[in-house]
């Protein structure tokens, strides 16, 4: 599960701010800050809102390794 740090280098990577984040990943504003919020602890959502974040990244290059992410293609605008 990745942690809060990772989900927001994941967005940097691509160049996001948090609105483009949750609007991309069809969740409110506020889950993204309580996410990244939660720092070096594994991040914490609903299950499936927590999934649309990471499926969202994914999808747009990004990947999630062990202890950090990387991005792994150039992300699709």
């Amino acid at each position: 599960m990745p942690k809060g740090w990772e989900i927001r280098a994941g967005r940097s990577l691509l160049g996001w701010n948090t609105r483009e984040l949750a609007k991309r990943a069809g969740v409110d504003l506020s889950t993204i800050y309580r996410v990244e919020a939660s720092g070096n602890k594994s991040a914490r959502g609903q299950g499936r809102t927590l999934e649309n974040l990471i499926t969202t990244l994914e999808k747009h290059g990004v990947e999630f390794i062990e202890d950090g992410v990387r991005l792994v293609r150039k992300p699709r605008r």
